[in-house]
């Protein structure tokens, strides 16, 4: 008997004495994290149980509030599984298929070769061009308000593919953000109110919410930053739209989730099982993510799958703005670990993994040697035939609703979009050129017959060949006669295209006219300008004017216009007549097409 118990004393040392030795370890991996500084909260998960959990750093750098377990993040595409598992539970009450046209509950989507079912958007091989890679193509940064109506109302404006349905994988957000609002609309209630009541409450994570509304108070939430000349800066994001992100949660809730996988309380083991099956393509083939090292990395509904190190684990990373999140499961170990940073710079991957080497090292395979990949010789500098002058113009894409002006500065060819001010480009071949425009870009000019421009093709990450076609040259007419009359009109157009109020009716008279052509009286008065294009301004936040051509006369200014963006238009073209006195427009004449 004395031995038994001088044994059990024994093995609850030698266990104590290993956990102490993976806290220490963990400590050490985060020690640049202190009371100065942006951090990260960690949970890691055995055999059901928490067995670790810490915070280091600062939630809020303003206030000087720690991180700690219980801290709310933005989890970014973390957000993914919870919007396929809501997608699970709707087919296991029988409310929807897998194999469900997606048109069937989302009648504004468009229609292309071969229908996209909820399967194809669950497992990105819809083709559906990537949402951020056409948001910032169409000159969005990424710290604008962004809403799930924003996006649906772009979406529906696509005509082309990134590959034909059901081919290849490619990463999209916008079929995640597609599944939640499927999920609303079968569910009769907001997607964040159906994750809440089942998926949330029954696994009792208290501080997990979906964040639809950027104006929302959450408390005990973390804020985003990046160490720039040894100075952190606040990383700014106000998502209103749901589905490939915006789960707040924090890493005590996230240990939940996880434990779910194992003694499911939501969903039941069959689900669970069917949930973390590899997605497949259209003939079968399986989804493959990258092929690293030997090991393959498949896609299963908003996690990714790979056999590491001998341990078959289910992960995802998460990133937007400054944050970055960790989830990775080992199902044949039980153990899972959490990582949320609020720190752009944080290696999730790396200290997800080192964290499972500290408790599985004696578990794990040996390390494969990492293959270099030889590398490119790119010293000797290309020599092109074509004259850079014949890609200068202005170019639209229908699809974005937006235009590039395209022009040489310094022998050097670079973009200018209203937003987004100038983009330098870089050539790569006889037409084709690279750039950034919030993510890398390739821009591929397009010729007809006879070698003249007619637009340019531009790809990203997510967006293949957006098309845009090269607008007629606006031209002025006597542009030296009164640059001031120009002047005032560009500014103007500016700030419409902008949505700048003030700027807006700041060229015109307190007395101005506007006439509908020829002589039919439309409005008078500045403060007439100003509600009533306030209005305007506040219905269309797509409005745009594309400037087809431009002559000024003297004192008059007449502008060729393409307008879009208009609530309960299509697009129209008109041509405005500005009457321009004392540095003023006095008087508006508008023809509409």
């Amino acid at each position: 008997m004395k031995f038994k118990i001088k044994f059990f004393f024994l093995f609850c040392f030698l266990v104590s004495t290993h956990c102490f030795a993976q806290d220490k370890q963990i400590d050490s991996l985060f020690s640049q994290y202190n009371s100065q500084s942006a951090g990260v909260a960690i949970t890691v998960v055995k055999d059901g149980k928490i067995v670790f959990k810490k915070g280091y750093g600062l939630a809020n750098m303003e206030y000087d509030i720690p991180i700690t377990p219980q801290t709310v993040f933005h989890v970014a595409s973390v957000s993914k599984q919870f919007t396929t598992f809501a997608i699970y539970l709707l087919e296991k009450e029988g409310k929807i298929s897998l194999d469900d046209n997606v048109q069937k509950y989302i009648p504004e989507l468009p229609s292309f070769d071969k229908p996209i079912t909820i399967r194809h958007l669950c497992s990105h091989t819809s083709g559906l061009k990537d949402q951020w890679s056409l948001l910032t193509l169409a000159g969005w940064r990424m710290d604008d308000v962004i809403t799930t109506e924003q996006i649906l109302k772009m979406v529906s404006m696509q005509k082309e593919l990134n590959f034909p349905v059901g081919t290849q994988f490619q990463y999209s957000n916008t079929g995640f953000t597609l599944l939640a609002e499927i999920v609303s609309r079968v569910s009769k209630m907001s997607f964040a109110e159906y994750v809440q009541k089942n998926i949330f409450q029954p696994l009792a994570m208290t501080n997990s919410l979906v964040y639809d509304d950027h104006q929302k108070i959450v408390k005990n939430r973390a804020y985003s930053y990046e160490l720039e000349d040894k100075k952190y800066e606040k990383r700014k994001l106000n998502y209103s739209n749901v589905g490939a992100t915006s789960v707040f949660t924090t890493a005590e809730d996230l240990a939940k989730w996880t434990m779910n996988f194992e003694k499911p309380i939501v969903g039941d083991p069959k689900l669970i099982e069917r949930y973390n099956e590899i997605s497949l393509l259209d003939d079968g083939k399986p989804n493959i993510l990258a092929i690293l090292n030997g090991d393959t990395i498949y896609h299963a509904k908003g996690q990714f799958v790979r056999n590491y190190r001998g341990i078959k684990l289910y992960n995802h990373t998460g990133g937007d703005a400054g944050f970055r999140s960790y989830l990775v499961r080992f199902p044949e170990k039980e153990f899972s670990v959490i990582l949320l940073s609020n720190d752009i710079d944080f290696d999730r991957l790396g200290n997800g993994l080192k964290i499972a080497e500290f408790y599985l090292k004696d578990d794990f395979e040996p390390q494969k040697e990492t293959v270099q990949q030889p590398k490119t010789d790119n010293s000797n500098e290309e020599v092109y035939q074509s004259d850079i002058n014949k890609f200068v113009g202005n170019y639209y894409s229908s699809e974005l609703n937006t235009n590039y002006e395209v022009a040489i500065k310094d022998e050097n060819l670079f973009m200018q979009h209203d937003r987004l001010g100038t983009i330098e480009l870089k050539r790569t071949g006889e037409n084709k050129f690279e750039g950034i425009i919030s993510f890398y870009v390739t821009i591929n000019f397009l010729e007809d017959e006879k070698k003249n421009i007619t637009g340019f093709e531009i790809s990203n990450f997510g967006a293949k060949n957006v098309k845009f076609n090269k607008a007629t040259q606006p031209i002025s007419i006597l542009p030296n006669d009164n640059p001031v009359a120009a002047q005032l009109a560009q500014a103007q157009l500016e700030a419409y295209n902008n949505g700048d109020l003030e700027k807006f009716v700041k060229p015109y008279d307190e007395d101005v006219e506007i006439y509908l052509f020829p002589n039919q009286s439309y409005g008078k008065g500045k403060e007439w300008m100003r509600e009533n294009y306030k209005k305007l301004f506040k219905n269309s936040p797509n409005l745009h004017c594309q400037l087809v051509n431009r002559i000024v006369l003297g004192n008059t200014v007449i502008d060729h216009e393409k307008v879009s963006g208009m609530q309960g238009m299509e697009t129209f073209e008109a041509v405005a007549i500005y009457k321009i006195e004392n540095n003023q427009i006095k008087k508006v004449y508008f023809i509409r097409k």
